[in-house]
């Protein structure tokens, strides 16, 4: 498994103090193991289990007695693990061999990673940034997608380490806040994951709404834009399903849920996000689909109204939906659409319900591909993205005299007309 610069630099970012991590793991943080643990952290505060196997261990980190080493890992992290034989097809080990899950919980992760916040050494942290710049923006350019890709993390890396806020407005002094304030202020940074920027530590991203906006008032011409249910609309032009024009109102009619509700049946039809990844629209049988809603605790995710709690109730509602022609026409041909090129045309690797994800999320981006445009110096610099969110920007208009947040949605309604996706652009707050 080769290692890019870009994998040792975000180990080098994340050091924490050398006694922390050598009283915590018995070892010296050298880079390749700070970002195996940093790994293991991040996958358990996600709620998942994090497998790794001896080969693994010997192959990746250079470990002769990888099963001590393992145990050793386990001991630091204060975990209970279980150890079973690796599947020869597994996705990301090739080889057969002894496997050790590590299951830490999720409030145990989130301890460990405040920990080792707590103890990054922020005078090394703020000199490997400078110094490592130039470079550093090539490394995580590296496996990039696509050009269009490449240019929105460029300029995002850009931007951001140019963009204050006035932090003033947020009165809130918790952990998580003081280290985005501290990400922000040193130089936030994005990379690539499944087609969307996802920024490296803490930051706006995933800070709480109602303190982004606080941050971000529109009062001070900040605004929040956000493409409305884009993925169903995305898949249908991909799979070349006409849809009503107003098919959300329609579909919501037809089942009498409230029209917002919709979005979250149509993205279940698509993938059941966040559960076990098993999609819906690929289910025929329906005895199967009910073990599927009962595996997925699929009715916690739609809590609108009471009655959602059955979640028999959800199914019924369900099969309503199937009869309709276009969506019956949808389930019919994803199953034989391959979803291997993105929107600008890159392959996309993955399991099926992956590259889904990784397409809408692409095409997502090129909708909003003519604002990065116009922030980059359409209109001379006169808007600023300074946030990119999963399916929307937060943008700052700087010369309101002469740009009106109308001009920049503008931009991106006419490509979306022009490739026939039935979205819209509204501003959140």
């Amino acid at each position: 498994m080769k290692k890019t610069e870009k994998d040792f630099y975000l180990a080098k970012i994340l050091y924490p103090t050398d006694e922390w991590f050598e009283y915590k793991f018995n070892s010296k943080p050298d880079p390749i193991f700070v970002k195996f643990i940093y790994d293991i952290l991040n996958d358990n505060r996600s709620g998942r289990d994090f497998i790794i196997s001896y080969k693994y261990v010997e192959v990746f980190l250079n470990r002769r007695k990888s099963s001590k080493f393992v145990k050793d890992i386990c001991k630091a992290l204060n975990t209970t693990t279980t150890e079973y034989t690796m599947p020869h097809n597994n996705g990301w080990e090739k080889v057969p061999g002894i496997a050790r899950k590590i299951n830490i919980g999720r409030e145990k992760a989130d301890q460990l990673m405040n920990e080792w916040y707590r103890n990054l050494n922020m005078q090394q942290f703020n000199k490997v940034k400078v110094e490592l710049s130039p470079a550093l923006e090539d490394s995580l350019l590296e496996n990039t997608s696509s050009k269009e890709m490449k240019n929105i993390i460029m300029y995002l890396n850009y931007i951001t380490r140019k963009h204050e806020f006035d932090w003033s407005l947020i009165d809130d002094n918790s952990e998580e806040t003081l280290l985005c304030k501290k990400n922000h202020i040193t130089g936030l940074l994005y990379k690539e994951k499944n087609r969307r920027p996802v920024a490296i530590g803490h930051s706006l991203q995933n800070m709480k709404t109602e303190l982004r906006r606080k941050l971000t008032p529109r009062s001070q011409n900040y605004y929040e834009l956000d493409l409305e249910s884009a993925h169903f609309s995305i898949i249908a032009r991909l799979l070349d399903v006409i849809l009503p024009r107003n098919y959300r109102k329609e579909l919501a009619e037809l089942i009498s849920v409230p029209e917002k509700c919709i979005k979250e049946f149509l993205i279940r039809f698509i993938y059941n996000a966040g559960y076990e990844k098993l999609s819906l629209c690929l289910i025929d049988n329906v005895e199967e689909m009910k073990n599927v809603i009962d595996d997925c605790n699929f009715s916690s995710s739609i809590n609108y109204y009471d009655y959602y709690n059955d979640k028999y109730n959800i199914l019924n509602k369900y099969n309503t939906l199937m009869n309709v022609k276009y969506i019956n026409e949808i389930k019919d041909k994803i199953k034989d659409y391959e979803f291997n090129i993105d929107a600008f045309g890159a392959m996309v690797e993955g399991d099926k319900i992956s590259r889904i994800s990784q397409v809408l999320c692409s095409w997502e981006k090129k909708l909003l591909y003519p604002i990065y445009e116009a922030a980059d110096g359409r209109y001379d610099n006169d808007i600023t993205i300074v946030l990119d969110q999963a399916d929307g920007l937060t943008v700052k208009i700087d010369n309101p005299g002469k740009v009106s947040i109308n001009d920049v949605i503008s931009t991106a309604l006419d490509q979306i007309d022009e490739l026939g996706i039935i979205t819209t652009i509204t501003i959140k707050n």
